[in-house]
């Protein structure tokens, strides 16, 4: 059988930072977390200015929020990340990149449950048989597994 992960919730697939953390560990990989500083400030109730571009480390002891809540974060292989242009698409993690019978994915969900469920996911792994060429798709972020097919326009 194969094993893919969906979202089964409205909202859209999503991981939480716990998860894509635990699923660059198992690869052997260092990640990076960073979040926009105006976004981190204005989840921690401070003034901000929506033009700052400038990127710090996350989480970060300056910037307290409530949990569960908090900016967007991105990911970078590079350490010292400070704007956009440093981040580069090349040195960049992005989530949705992952395919979803990774069978790395499918275990971190395993291992984390809801705990790996991202802002607006709720994530399930389903199985379907070996051999079935399949694709995801998604109704406001409802997620099934569907057979592959031929369709024209």
């Amino acid at each position: 059988m194969q094993e893919i992960v969906i979202n089964n919730c409205y909202g859209g697939f999503g991981l939480s930072r716990e998860a894509v953390m635990e699923y660059a560990r198992i690869k052997g990989w260092v990640l990076h977390t960073y979040v926009e500083k105006w976004s981190a400030l204005l989840y921690a109730g401070k003034p901000y200015d929506p033009k700052d571009k400038e990127l710090i480390k996350w989480p970060n002891e300056n910037y307290k929020v409530q949990e569960g809540h908090g900016p967007t974060p991105f990911y970078s292989f590079n350490p010292d990340v400070k704007t956009w242009k440093d981040l580069g698409e090349n040195i960049s993690f992005y989530e949705h990149d992952i395919k979803r019978d990774d069978p790395v994915l499918v275990e971190t969900v395993k291992r984390l449950g809801d705990k790996s469920w991202g802002y607006c996911s709720e994530l399930k792994i389903v199985e379907i048989p070996d051999g079935v060429k399949w694709q995801i798709e998604e109704y406001d972020g409802i997620e099934w597994v569907a057979e592959k097919h031929r369709t024209w326009r």
